[in-house]
């Protein structure tokens, strides 16, 4: 099984095993090119990210994939990594708070709005302001 198969079937300690194997981590994803980084992000675990990294794979793939990369971390909804690539890269906020928006995701929303400055009224403002009207009924947005 290549490793994209194992991360996409959650088969994590498979996946790291062959990754501290020596596995290829420069493998891409044979129908739509995606790298490792990309299918480790969307699953959200930081420590397959990572541990990536540490075999020479980079975090940021050019404009492209950095933007599947970003879209994918967003909607793992696992706020520990979608932290990490805002620390280490150019990562729109405001397509994060889009993303999050999307998936219905208040604590995501929250974050990108209160944490970041998102502007909630950016763009596709139905999407936004639906999401973020939820969330301030639901008691867990200030404004």
């Amino acid at each position: 099984m290549s490793l994209h198969e194992l991360i996409g079937n959650k088969m994590f300690e498979e996946a790291i095993e062959a990754i501290n194997g020596g596995a290829d981590v420069n493998e891409k994803e044979k129908y739509k090119g995606t790298t490792l980084i990309t299918a480790a992000a969307g699953a959200g675990r930081l420590d397959i990210i990572l541990l990536l990294i540490s075999k020479g794979l980079s975090s940021n793939q050019g404009d492209k994939e950095d933007a599947r990369i970003w879209s994918a971390a967003v909607s793992s909804g696992n706020l520990e990594t979608v932290e990490f690539f805002l620390e280490n890269g150019d990562r729109d906020i405001h397509h994060g708070l889009r993303v999050a928006a999307s998936d219905a995701n208040i604590e995501l929303i929250k974050y990108f709005v209160e944490q970041k400055g998102a502007d909630v009224n950016f763009s596709e403002p139905m999407i936004v302001r639906g999401m973020t009207t939820i969330a301030t009924d639901k008691g867990t947005l200030t404004r």
